[in-house]
């Protein structure tokens, strides 16, 4: 994570980031199918670790997911703000769809049904309710790893792909008012969580 994050690769390079969505789509094809291409890179050797350790405490219904969303997921970690920016479109909220992904919280909450040996079948896992619970609790994981994070993220690496650092920066606000607005939009995420899961379907 720390080799291949965002923050870790703040000077910009389009070859590289062209390079890395090439490896990811790889790493996918690695952990559908076992097969290793020539050339080399750890990332191939954990992409076929998770092949054999996966299959056989899954199902294929349940990998296929898995991969759509871990490949989102690491695609999403080569765009900055400025390679998704809609015109007329807050630029926060533009951050928190693009965060969502970026976060790695959707392939976490794919590994539950692993960790708990109990597989939802598609119709439940694609259900619009399941859908919408896993949004908010996306953007609780991430947004509130980017208030813990400032420090790391902001200060040592002068990254300003944070949550806390863009509330500064749009919103012109201080460290303590943009921490304070950061905090208001994780517990909105958390009221929006516990409102519907008190309204589960039938």
């Amino acid at each position: 994570d720390e080799a291949y994050e965002r923050h870790a690769r703040l000077e910009r390079d389009q070859d590289e980031d062209i390079y890395l969505r090439d490896v990811f789509d790889r790493c996918i094809q690695i952990i559908l199918y076992g097969d290793m291409p020539e050339d080399s890179h750890p990332l191939y050797d954990a992409s076929l670790m998770i092949h054999e350790k996966a299959l056989p405490l899954t199902t294929v219904a349940w990998l296929k997911r898995f991969i759509t969303v871990t490949l989102q997921h690491l695609k999403s970690t080569t765009y900055n703000l400025d390679d998704v920016a809609d015109e007329g479109k807050d630029p926060i909220e533009v951050y928190i769809a693009l965060r969502e992904l970026d976060c790695g919280m959707r392939p976490t909450m794919h590994l539950i049904e692993i960790a708990n040996d109990c597989h939802l079948p598609d119709e439940v896992k694609y259900h619009p309710y399941i859908r919408s619970v896993e949004q908010p609790t996306a953007n609780i994981g991430g947004l509130m790893n980017d208030i813990i994070s400032y420090e790391n993220e902001v200060i040592r690496y002068g990254s300003r792909f944070n949550l806390v650092a863009l509330l500064e920066d749009y919103r012109n606000l201080s460290f303590e008012e943009a921490v304070s607005e950061a905090v208001k939009i994780v517990n909105r995420n958390t009221e929006d969580f516990l409102e519907r899961s008190q309204n589960i379907p039938d």
